[in-house]
């Protein structure tokens, strides 16, 4: 189905990974340290890596993700990282490297493993070989070439937070219901108990910059992407006038 890099330092973890994911049709290859990923990476190409964040030496697993997302020739090397920690701040760490998805280490299953890495696969081999373009106010994105910009700068994107902006840009100042931005983003997650929606739409809220207020909240609904005019119109309605006052 795959080629797949596994990357873990601790052999029985190393061993269990390989065999579940071979028995799932895939060609396995394995790596102990984040040196031996980046080798295999530029030698081997898979298509996904399943890279343990909390890897011996340097470099470490953050350090994976973000020279993987360095080069463009690897936009489409799907990253799932396995951690024994998940708060708020290493959630919001993984998506800025440029993880796709995560799993709890101490907790993993092989059928949930194996499901979430074909879907990854299956995201990514859905991409045409035509890149297309889309385009609303300032922010075009070409999703094949998990390429974007804002007001003709670059912006690097995940593939998640390309796609959320992709249905965002779809629907063309309409509201992409919360449901629907969280199957993009932890399909096998509580939805009632995830931030996974939150952090994703601040993490892309923090790379547009000055112009993160595109991105608004419909509250309990959803999100929309507003043009700047939009933005700027909706804002003065919000900020309170400031009283006159006679003078003597």
């Amino acid at each position: 189905m795959g080629r797949i890099l596994v990357v873990d330092d601790e052999l029985p973890v190393q061993r269990l990974l390989a065999d579940m994911l071979e028995a799932d049709g895939h060609e396995v290859r394995v790596a102990a340290d984040g040196a031996g990923a980046l080798t295999t990476i530029a030698v081997w190409h898979p298509d996904a890596v399943v890279l343990d964040l909390d890897l011996g030496g340097e470099p470490g697993g953050l350090e994976v993700c973000r020279w993987i997302r360095l080069d463009p020739e690897r936009a489409r090397l799907g990253i799932l990282v396995l951690t024994g920690r998940i708060d708020e701040a290493t959630e919001i760490g993984l998506f800025d490297a440029g993880a796709d998805d995560y799993m709890r280490k101490q907790r993993f299953e092989a059928p949930v493993l194996c499901k979430r890495l074909r879907g990854l696969l299956r995201r990514l081999r859905a991409q045409p070989s035509t890149p297309r373009t889309l385009a609303w106010g300032p922010l075009t994105l070409i999703p094949e070439r998990v390429e974007a910009e804002l007001n003709g700068r670059a912006i690097a994107l995940t593939h998640t937070q390309l796609r959320m902006l992709e249905l965002l840009v779809e629907r063309r100042g309409g509201i992409v219901l919360r449901r629907k931005l969280f199957e993009l983003c932890a399909p096998d997650c509580d939805p009632t108990s995830s931030r996974a929606v939150d952090v994703q739409i601040n993490q892309i809220r923090k790379k547009f910059g000055s112009d993160r207020g595109l991105i608004r909240a419909a509250y309990g609904t959803g999100y929309r992407l507003v043009s700047k005019e939009t933005a700027a119109s909706e804002d003065a309605r919000e900020t309170p006038s400031t009283p006159a006052f006679e003078t003597t």
